[in-house]
């Protein structure tokens, strides 16, 4: 809903549209009727106690009000929001914007710069604040960027919300009452949604954005959080854009949902598809997107698909390939970025062209773009045809200087199911690379950088990192190069061993990742070298350092010494925004600890295989003399029966022998007696080819055993099926 004019001049609305999205605060000594001593005593408050309700005290009584516009009066911060999360003045081109406010180098502890995550740029509230009394030291105070977005955040929200109590008492034909105005503007339900452009999508600018929406006094909701250029197509469709806002004749308005549309049913006829969907990569239209702001340039080529029922046709936003860096001559140095990434969309789509070009920014500036984009070779060359070889313009739109607050507030009222039909659904790719820098030897000599998730990758995006004590240790002795050795590397299996427990420990305390995000891929203030244009991300990790942890005589735990751990997994994933978080695994073991557990479950090891040998092999021993005991007494009484019994047809039958010596495996010697008795003659144990060897039983050793008569039987009746089978 457009904002209109209040009738009451020190109105937040005035404010908005006096200052947008400047922060113009009252100075102490240039107010009247004490105005600016109180508010530098509600900043003070802020800064010093922070919550929502200091914010809108802030607000009502910091703010320099439209009726005081003379010269002296306020004080302004120049596009606070530019800043968020900057750690020096070169990661926002190398200077301050200006205003009276101008940003400095700071710390968020107030102490001077060391150069580490603790800097800040900061706005110094000397300007704004009163004079010191006399024999008394000033305080400096100072503003972060968070801080000064999140107040400009609060106003706008005021601005709404003055206008709705103001409509709900005009619709009640009463007058506004002040009281009742000020516990609506107490507690305002409704988040946040931001869209953000592709050269500010950096973790560090993300997580100041977040810090900023909460000083606001909004919930924090990620899922609010838009890209600019998606947000810019959605309003651009939806606000029904003809080619030229100049011209006004028939058959020219809706002119970029007619050409996306017809694109649709081009690639579905092509395909001989009977619905219209959108559901292939093949069948999804392709369009370009080029923003232009007075911080830098954003370019996008995207893909939507997925046609639902709701009032934007399309469910997902799809980005093929991007580039986008911060640089104050946006305008001239676009072109040659847009001729570099048609050359990556190439390759990521090869024989597809954008149907329409979608341009959003100034009015002076979209015209100058179209002008370049008209002469662009590369842009051309996508557009050949053969009665065209050398090219020719796309369709190129000009959207309203409103059409990201429009698109922003359709993909917020679809995600929070406001809109008939599904949310949309975002798919980005990066338009930053996260890196991490390996440093094996503390802080004295960093690696280089090895780049994890690269430009154009596909988001959300996770990593796995695995690393031990003994690649750390393999790695300081061939120098600290950035690349982590191998597992089965020979140094690394070196330094494994127990003599090297000193080494990787010291290599585990000492290693360090540095997690670094390079936001700019071409510009002014780009470097392209591979280890130059990291931005540092936090703080340094050491993931094999662990604090052990102690009680003390109260029975409270307390951090002991560091304690060098043998392995650790380092996750890093990245969320749609460039939001990056770490995630520590493995086992929480000592490099000591580690070495005796895999002694003992080397020791384990091999025990398993010895029993595993034992086991198993004696099962093999067993079949293999089980079976050659069974060969050697059959062939024994396969040799008693020749030679005692020549004429039996079964007397040569290995079967029969094998089955008749099987039957008596527990006890061979009974069954050597039975023979014995039947035959009359000794079977011998040995040399049983032997005619000599066998000796007839002589009287006085032939003792009868009457238990052994039916199994004299059992072997009669063996021979006798032998000998039948035989005849078989």
């Amino acid at each position: 809903v457009p904002l209109y004019a209040s009738k009451r001049p020190d109105g937040a609305r005035n404010y908005i549209e006096k200052n947008g999205t400047n922060l113009r605060l009252l100075r102490a000594d240039g107010a009247t009727n004490g105005a600016g001593t109180a508010s530098f005593k509600a900043l003070k408050r802020m800064l010093l106690r922070g919550g929502p309700g200091n914010v809108g005290r802030v607000v009502r009584e910091s703010l320099c009000p439209a009726s005081l516009e003379e010269v002296g009066t306020g004080a302004t911060i120049v596009s606070p929001h530019g800043y968020l999360g900057a750690r020096n003045l070169t990661a926002v081109g190398g200077t301050s914007s200006g205003g009276d406010i101008p940003a400095v180098l700071g710390t968020l502890d107030g102490a001077s710069p060391r150069g580490d995550d603790d800097d800040r740029v900061v706005f110094p509230l000397d300007t704004v604040s009163p004079p010191p009394a006399e024999g008394k030291k000033k305080k400096k105070l100072s503003l972060l960027p968070d801080e000064a977005a999140g107040i400009v955040l609060a106003a706008a929200k005021r601005a709404v919300f003055e206008q709705r109590v103001e409509v709900a008492a005009l619709q009640k034909g009463k007058k506004v009452d002040e009281e009742e105005e000020e516990n609506a503007l107490a507690d305002i339900p409704y988040p946040l949604a931001v869209s953000i452009p592709g050269y500010h999508l950096s973790d560090f600018y993300v997580e100041a954005l977040q810090e900023a929406v909460a000083y606001s006094g909004s919930n924090v909701d990620l899922d609010l959080f838009f890209h600019r250029h998606a947000a810019a197509f959605v309003g651009a469709f939806l606000m029904r854009l003809k080619k030229d806002p100049k011209k006004n004749k028939s058959g020219d308005w809706d002119g970029l949902i007619r050409v996306v549309m017809g694109e649709v049913k081009r690639l579905a006829d092509n395909r001989d598809q009977k619905g219209k969907k959108c559901r292939s990569a093949n069948e999804q239209p392709v369009i370009l997107t080029v923003g232009l702001t007075a911080s830098g340039y954003d370019i996008h080529f995207l893909q939507v698909g997925n046609m639902g029922n709701g009032i934007f046709p399309f469910e997902t936003i799809n980005t093929i390939a991007s580039s986008c860096a911060l640089s104050s001559s946006a305008v001239t140095d676009f072109d040659d970025a847009l001729s570099s990434l048609i050359k990556n969309f190439s390759r990521a789509l090869p024989g597809r062209r954008p149907c329409a070009v979608v341009t959003y920014g100034s009015e002076a500036d979209q015209a100058e773009v179209h002008k370049k984009m008209k002469a662009n070779t590369a842009l051309r060359q996508l557009h050949a045809t053969h009665s065209s070889p050398d090219g020719q313009a796309p369709n190129l739109f000009f959207t309203a200087p409103n059409v990201v607050s429009i698109g922003t507030a359709a993909l917020a009222a679809s995600t929070e199911g406001r809109l008939p039909g599904g949310a949309i659904a975002e798919r980005p790719v990066a338009s930053w690379a996260v890196g991490i820098r390996l440093n094996f030897f503390g802080a004295g000599k960093p690696g280089k950088v090895r780049t994890v998730f690269d430009y154009d990758r596909r988001l959300p995006a996770s990593y796995d990192i695995d690393i031990s004590a003994a690649e750390c240790a393999a790695a300081r002795a061939r120098g600290g190069s950035c690349m982590i050795p191998d597992a089965d590397d020979k140094d690394v299996k070196k330094y494994s061993q127990s003599k090297h427990i000193p080494d990787r420990e010291t290599a585990a305390k000492a290693l360090e990742f540095q997690i670094v995000q390079k936001v700019r891929r071409g510009g002014k203030y780009a470097d392209e070298n591979d280890d130059c244009g990291w931005v540092p991300v936090g703080g340094p990790l050491k993931p094999l350092v662990y604090l052990e942890v102690k009680q003390d005589k109260d029975g409270e735990e307390t951090e002991g010494e560091e304690i060098g751990r043998e392995n650790a997994t380092l996750n890093i994933s990245v969320n749609t925004t460039g939001l990056i978080v770490t995630k520590l695994g493995g086992d929480r073991e000592s490099v000591v600890q580690y070495t005796r557990t895999a002694r003992s479950d080397k020791v384990k090891y091999y025990l398993g295989i010895l029993f595993a040998i034992l086991f198993f092999g004696g099962f093999a021993a067993k079949s293999y003399w089980d079976e050659y005991t069974l060969n050697r007494d059959a062939e024994r009484l396969m040799a008693y029966y020749k030679h005692i019994t020549p004429d039996k047809l079964g007397a040569d039958n290995i079967r029969n022998a094998r089955y008749t010596v099987y039957r008596y495996r527990a006890n061979l010697d009974r069954l050597w007696r039975r023979l014995e008795v039947r035959y009359g003659y000794k079977v011998p144990e040995s040399n049983w080819h032997d005619l000599e060897s066998y000796v007839k039983v002589e009287d006085g050793e032939h003792v009868h055993d009457l238990d052994l008569d039916d199994e004299d039987d059992e072997i009669e009746s063996s021979e006798d099926d032998g000998e039948k089978k035989d005849e078989l």
